[in-house]
């Protein structure tokens, strides 16, 4: 099983969203945003090069997006439901930080509206530490990293 990703394109976008897992679908509508809102958010990032395909033999998994604010790396997730397994965390962890590095080791940020047990737990995986909580908004960061020192 060959996992890779590559620089995402319209065409991932659209195979990703045509399939994309219920419950990220239940996020985006519980953070106040219809579907269709979310995926023009999407293209903006891949128009503007900050987002990537996951990829399983050519096949796209999921899409990480990025947009640098505030002196923070604020990411978006889609995913079809196969992505959804133990064996992709790993090479999603490394995925994020290589993010992370091409930005200057800047703080990264996930927000979740999620309502699933195991989100904690997966982002604890990822290396994420619990942020902020509001309301129904749980904030996840990868702490930043600095680069060069010993």
């Amino acid at each position: 099983m060959k996992l890779d990703y590559r620089r995402a394109t319209t065409g991932d976008l659209a195979k990703v969203f045509r399939n994309n897992d219920e419950r990220l679908t239940a996020e985006y509508v519980t953070a106040g945003f219809n579907p269709r809102r979310v995926k023009d958010m999407f293209k903006s990032c891949v128009d503007a090069g900050n987002a990537h395909t996951l990829t399983q033999e050519g096949k796209p998994l999921a899409l990480i997006v990025w947009h640098l604010s505030d002196g923070k790396i604020y990411t978006g997730f889609a995913a079809i439901p196969e992505f959804f397994n133990a064996k992709f965390v790993r090479f999603c962890s490394r995925h994020i930080r290589q993010i992370q590095a091409s930005n200057g080791g800047l703080a990264v940020v996930a927000d979740s509206y999620g309502t699933h047990s195991d989100l904690g737990r997966w982002f604890s995986a990822l290396g994420f530490q619990l942020g902020l909580t509001s309301g129904l908004l749980t904030s996840y960061v990868l702490p930043p990293v600095a680069f060069g020192s010993s």
